[in-house]
C-alpha cells in the first residue's frame, strides 16, 4: 500500500513542482501561459507565495505527486481577506484521490475528534499476503469487485484495488456496471466485494452499513457484538470511547474497508471563523462550537 504524506513545500522542491506544472503549460490551456517558466522564475513565484500563504506538497512513497497553494484573489486592498486556491497533480497521479480526499482506516472522518488516529496500522502488502496465507480456506475462484461504471474515479480506484488483491494472491476482477444494473446487483447480492460511496450524517452513525438488516448492508453482515457497539455509539454518554471500541472491533473483523473521506470546504473571510469543521452532509456542522472574530487583530 502507498504511504501518503502532506507537508510544507520548500524551495528544494521547486524542480519537481515545476516538472508537474510544465505538463499543464505545454499540453493544456488552464495555466494561461505560453511558455514554461525558468526554474529561477518559478522559485521567485514560490517565495512570493510563501511570504503570506501556505504552499504544500503531497508525496506518495517519498515522491512528490502534486502541490497546492493559496494566493491573492485580486491583489487589491479590498480583497485582503480573500484568497484563491490552486492544486496541480502529476498527470499520472490523477484520479487517485490525492487532490480531494483524506485517507482513513475507520468509518469516521479523520478531521473529527472521534477519529482514533492512534489505532491506525501501517498498511503492508506483506502483512496482507501473510494473513491470506494463514486463512484456512482461500478463494477457489476469481472474486468479483462491483463498481459503478459511470464514475471514472471509482472505476480507476476499483481497478487498483483488484490489481493489489490479485498481486497478493487473491485473484480479483472488476465488474463495471451502469448505475441501475449496479444497484440491482447489490440488492441481489451478485458480488463478492463492492466499491461504493456513502454520505454519512454528521454524527457518523454507520448503522445503515453495519447493523443487522441495515439499509446499506448489502453484504448481509450480522454480528451481535457489532450491533451492541453501534447502539453504544448512538446512545450518548462517552461517544469518543464508544467510537474507539467500535473502530477497534471493526479493525479485527473488517466487514467494510474505508479508503478515504472527501474534503469539504466552506468559504468565509480569513480569520473570521475558528473551529469550523464542515462535512458533506452538513457544511456548518459544529457551528455552536466555533469562535467568531468580528474585529481584526
Amino acid at each position: 500500500m502507498s504511504d501518503i504524506t502532506i507537508r510544507n513545500a520548500t524551495l528544494a522542491d521547486a524542480p519537481r513542482i515545476l516538472e508537474i506544472y510544465a505538463y499543464y503549460v505545454e499540453h493544456t490551456v488552464i495555466t494561461f501561459e505560453y511558455d514554461v517558466p525558468s526554474l529561477a522564475e518559478f522559485e521567485d513565484r514560490m517565495r512570493a507565495v510563501m511570504q503570506k500563504y501556505p504552499y504544500l506538497v503531497i508525496e506518495r512513497d517519498g515522491r512528490i505527486e502534486g502541490y497546492a497553494y493559496a494566493h491573492a484573489f485580486v491583489g487589491r486592498a479590498a480583497y485582503d481577506w480573500a484568497a484563491e486556491l490552486t492544486i496541480y497533480l502529476d498527470r499520472d497521479a490523477r484520479r487517485g484521490g490525492l487532490g480531494h480526499a483524506k485517507a482513513a482506516q475507520f468509518p469516521v472522518s479523520p478531521v473529527s475528534p472521534l477519529y482514533p488516529a492512534d489505532l491506525e496500522q501501517t498498511d503492508s502488502v506483506v502483512a496482507f499476503t501473510d494473513a491470506l496465507n494463514a486463512c484456512e480456506t482461500r478463494p477457489s475462484r476469481t472474486l468479483r469487485l462491483l463498481v459503478n461504471s459511470e464514475n471514472s474515479f471509482k472505476v480507476s480506484m476499483a481497478r487498483q484495488i483488484a490489481a493489489a488483491f490479485t498481486a497478493a494472491g487473491a485473484a480479483t476482477e472488476t465488474v463495471e456496471l451502469p448505475w441501475e444494473e449496479y444497484t440491482a446487483a447489490l440488492t441481489a447480492g451478485r458480488f463478492d466485494l463492492y466499491y461504493g460511496e456513502v454520505r454519512l450524517t454528521a454524527d457518523w452513525d454507520v448503522s445503515s452499513l453495519l447493523a443487522t438488516g441495515g439499509s446499506l448492508n448489502y453484504g448481509g453482515w450480522s454480528d451481535p457484538q457489532c450491533d451492541q457497539l453501534l447502539e453504544g455509539c448512538r446512545s450518548g454518554g462517552n461517544r469518543e470511547a464508544a467510537f474507539r471500541g467500535l473502530c477497534r472491533y471493526l479493525q479485527s473483523q473488517a466487514p467494510i474497508l474505508p479508503i478515504c473521506f472527501k474534503t469539504v470546504s466552506t468559504l468565509y473571510e480569513s480569520d473570521v471563523l475558528e473551529g469550523l469543521t464542515p462535512t458533506a452532509a452538513e457544511p456548518f456542522y459544529g457551528l455552536e462550537n466555533i469562535s467568531i472574530h468580528l474585529r481584526a487583530n
